[in-house]
């Protein structure tokens, strides 16, 4: 079968008249817009290293809003109990998406956190408890936006959660966590 042009496909093909207006291509490097929303293919690896846009510094890292906001952070399996901080909000509609990159079930806790009494999580969290040493439970965490700015979660296996701020103190919170526990949002205080 012969390849099909994108004007060849909109304006000589009738089946696919009203999909093609539909149609954006990506590239890899720059976020573009299709009537009014922005998309983006671009990411950042958390890998230990302090180059480049990677979040960590050894087990502890500091996300930034210049270099990580509006991209998925990959975080892999870390060595050690590690500490991620979620910078402050400048505005609304700051956007991060953490996923977990590792390779198995990661043996360390993962804490993601604000700096204290700087900004608070706000919304619910599907969170699966699957450490295997009993049945699976399964339960919605709730960050009340008030005194929730951290999130731990003991030995994760898997998670995505993506996050957008609703003001320069509330962030909005949704996702998954599948871990050894049940994950929990707290107070640092």
């Amino acid at each position: 079968m012969a390849v099909k042009s994108t004007d060849f496909l909109k304006n000589q093909n009738r089946d696919f008249d009203n999909v093609i207006d539909s149609y954006l291509s990506l590239d890899s490097t720059s976020a573009q817009t299709q009537g009014g929303v922005v998309f983006y293919q671009d990411f950042a690896i958390a890998s230990g290293s302090a180059t480049g846009d990677n979040a960590y510094t050894g087990n502890a890292g500091v996300l930034t809003e210049a270099a990580h906001a509006g991209k998925t952070v990959l975080l892999p399996d870390a060595n050690a109990n590690a500490t991620l901080q979620i910078p402050t909000p400048s505005k609304a509609g700051v956007t991060y998406k953490l996923v977990y990159h590792g390779v198995a079930d990661d043996a360390h806790d993962m804490v993601i956190s604000f700096a204290d009494d700087a900004a608070y999580f706000k919304g619910s969290l599907l969170t699966l408890d699957e450490d295997l040493d009993g049945g699976a439970t399964v339960a919605t965490i709730f960050a009340d936006g008030s005194t929730h700015d951290v999130l731990t979660i003991n030995d994760p296996h898997t998670y995505c959660i993506e996050m957008v701020s609703l003001s320069t103190t509330q962030m909005a919170v949704w996702g998954y966590i599948v871990s050894d526990t049940v994950a929990a949002f707290s107070a640092a205080d």
